[in-house]
């Protein structure tokens, strides 16, 4: 899980180091692997050796078990992450004005009270994905 949420953030790292809008072309499916896939096993390798254990210590919640082999857990994470990256990346396409299926689908551009619908895709994408996250959390804590 932890792989599939990094992934699912990577194509925004530029703007998470930057602070600023610069390219970030982990959005294009020629820059998940190079741009996507180095920060984001950096990313896991702190999570599990530093941050893990405190997080879940503090939430009660039980680490999942690892697999015996390293190398088939960095082969799974290097799947998850790049799955995460690639949802965003369509996600985007499709909730963004410069976005991919948004220039291709003037349906996406129809406005409804004054919002194009992939405004409204992108605010209620976040709304969504928050309340999914409470709720799994909720869930999985008792």
């Amino acid at each position: 899980m932890p792989a599939l949420v990094v992934g699912c953030i990577s194509p925004d790292f530029p703007y998470l180091i930057n602070l600023t809008t610069v390219p970030a072309p982990g959005h294009t499916l020629a820059g998940l692997v190079p741009y996507c896939l180095p920060p984001s096993l950096i990313v896991l390798a702190v999570w599990y050796r530093w941050i893990e254990r405190p997080i879940l210590s503090l939430f009660r919640i039980q680490a999942s078990p690892k697999p015996d082999s390293a190398a088939s857990f960095i082969l799974l994470a290097a799947v998850a992450v790049l799955v995460g990256a690639a949802t965003h990346a369509l996600w985007d396409s499709s909730s963004h004005r410069a976005g991919w299926l948004v220039q291709q689908n003037a349906w996406l551009r129809y406005e409804v009270a004054n919002i194009p619908l992939y405004m409204w895709n992108q605010n209620l994408g976040g709304i969504f994905g928050s309340l999914g996250i409470l709720l799994w959390y909720l869930c999985w804590r008792t």
